[in-house]
């Protein structure tokens, strides 16, 4: 099963963006009718609806990621999911990548597998670029060091 989940790794950033544009895309469609109802209402309506539709969206991705980056999952699937990490972020966006990738990330700091700790020194820049000097200073930083 192993290589069943360095697979879903491997695609998992590009899952998330088509995904995302099925998503916009499906939107689109359903805003160009309203155009032709022109009801205000349900163009709020509407809007809600794309943003309710995208919570579950990254919800699902966030389950999928959680579990990618378990502790039980190995090093290689680890690895994978980091390669294109920085595609995942901004996906989630800011806050989700905040609360979740990060927290999850850093733990491989302490990994005992050398190459998972290098494989975080690489993308981690990506990552830092995305949430921003912030971020990077009052969390990424300190816990850098402190290794």
């Amino acid at each position: 099963h192993e290589i069943v989940r360095e697979g879903l790794a491997a695609n998992l950033a590009q899952f998330a963006e088509i995904s995302r544009r099925f998503l916009e895309k499906a939107q689109f469609l359903k805003q160009s009718e309203l155009l032709h109802d022109a009801e205000t209402l349900g163009d709020m309506r509407q809007q809600e609806g794309y943003d309710s539709e995208l919570q579950a969206l990254q919800k699902l991705f966030q389950d999928i990621v959680v579990a990618m980056l378990a502790r039980e999952t190995s090093p290689a699937v680890k690895r994978t999911v980091l390669a294109d990490i920085t595609r995942l972020c901004v996906f989630f966006g800011t806050a989700i990548t905040n609360n979740l990738i990060l927290p999850l990330t850093i733990t491989f700091l302490n990994d005992v597998e050398w190459r998972l700790r290098y494989s975080f020194f690489q993308c981690i820049a990506g990552v830092a670029t995305f949430v921003g000097m912030m971020s990077l200073e009052r969390f990424i930083l300190p816990c850098i060091y402190q290794v």
